[in-house]
């Protein structure tokens, strides 16, 4: 006799697929006459199942309905079964008639009669969460993921706020069947995208690649994303994944916002400088009220920089994620004794980056290099005030680059992730 798993939001449960447990008499055919009032209802109606209900005693109704749930919140499971049958009789078409009954029946172990009313409840329109949440278990356990997604999408437009449990999206996307459905039902910009981007850093380690690859399906196809939420949601990835963040940020933004080689530069000379920046972009984190501005000399984009101090501090901040090899990292300053400097380090478990300043003392061009070793996953670059030396406390930097070692400026496009 073969088994199939059905996971409810209770406890697994193994039933056999040929011999069900038989339910009461009285419930199965009360699931039968719901089909057939159902369809005869729906047919004389001629409206639409997910917005209309049958004429009902208010009232009556949802004291019915507060009946079963408390009679299942306390065990007795018959007599949620009755209250359930009474709110059939009362308002076969409800919305939430059918599923309750499912709730009861299922409490109660009769599962082959509570998923025939799921069923029904599903028939009779989507906005009903625990029809959905039934369709959905019953979709994974006999692996049809798409019919999951649709689902999915189902419960969080008539439940936003629904936690999804991170196994199902997993099981969903870990198939290209379903991430392609569900990249189809993102591309809409549903009002659940932002929740369900939240929700990528959930992912173990060995699978949120693949939930990145929906992001870049979704993105291809037309989603939307708002921009701190793009923000936010890579920082939570680069806590929680940091070899994923990058990939992530790049499936998020378009190409030309991957901010490599000198878009990279030219947005810190620009001045454009966020408070609440994504990890991959250039953020202030100053505060000691140093001024920083974006401006020109002549044609040349600079940032002027006022106010700086005799205290250390670090003014803004970016990351990046170099494949291992040596870089150099070159600017211009006003005056070689203005006092800030770039620095860089590496974000991961004990593991330092080579790093040296060659820059002729009197020069204005400035020139760090450094080495990325294999364990260095993504760097953190920061532009520091150095304020335990004298100098000058105003002026500005321009022409900040990036080079390989073959003296290439590195664009976005070969910034990418070792796994």
């Amino acid at each position: 006799m073969g088994m199939i798993t059905i996971r409810t939001d209770r406890k697994t449960r193994v039933l056999p697929t040929r011999q069900l447990k038989r339910s009461s008499w009285a419930g199965r055919v009360v699931v039968v006459a719901m089909l057939v009032i159902s369809a005869w209802a729906c047919s004389l109606s001629a409206t639409d199942r997910a917005g209309w209900s049958w004429p009902r005693n208010g009232w009556g109704t949802s004291y019915a309905h507060a009946a079963a749930h408390d009679a299942m919140s306390r065990g007795k499971l018959s007599t949620a079964i009755d209250a359930a049958i009474d709110i059939v009789n009362r308002d076969p078409l409800g919305r939430a008639s059918a599923s309750t009954l499912g709730d009861a029946m299922w409490s109660a172990g009769q599962f082959e009669e509570g998923g025939r009313a799921y069923q029904l409840a599903v028939s009779n329109g989507w906005r009903d969460r625990s029809a959905q949440t039934w369709a959905i278990e019953a979709a994974l356990a006999n692996k049809h993921l798409g019919q999951a997604a649709m689902h999915v999408d189902a419960l969080l437009r008539v439940a936003p706020a629904t936690e999804i449990p991170a196994e199902w999206m997993l099981e969903i996307e870990s198939n290209p069947k379903g991430r392609a459905v569900m990249a189809a039902r993102l591309s809409r910009s549903p009002p659940w995208a932002a929740q369900w981007l939240r929700s990528l850093a959930e992912a173990s380690a060995s699978k949120v690649h693949k939930r990145i690859e929906t992001v870049r399906l979704a993105r291809a196809a037309g989603m939307r994303i708002e921009r701190q939420v793009a923000r936010n949601v890579t920082w939570q990835m680069l806590q929680k994944h940091p070899g994923e963040a990058y990939n992530l940020w790049q499936a998020i933004n378009q190409p030309e916002d991957h901010l490599g080689g000198e878009i990279w530069g030219s947005n810190l000379m620009r001045g454009a400088l966020l408070n609440s920046g994504g990890p991959f972009e250039w953020r202030k984190t100053d505060t000691t009220g140093v001024q920083m501005i974006g401006g020109r000399r002549g044609r040349v984009p600079v940032l002027e920089i006022r106010g700086l101090t005799l205290s250390s501090a670090e003014l803004a901040q970016t990351h990046l994620a170099l494949l291992p090899g040596t870089y150099r990292l070159l600017w211009n300053k006003s005056d070689p004794a203005l006092l800030v400097d770039f620095r860089i380090s590496c974000i991961g478990p004990d593991v330092n980056i080579s790093a040296k300043n060659v820059s002729r003392s009197r020069s204005t061009s400035q020139l760090l290099q450094f080495k990325i070793s294999r364990g260095c996953i993504l760097q953190k670059v920061g532009l520091t005030a150095n304020g335990n030396v004298s100098g000058l406390s105003e002026g500005f930097i321009s022409a900040l680059r990036l080079e390989n070692e073959n003296n290439s400026t590195i664009s976005s496009d070969v910034r990418r992730v070792v796994r």
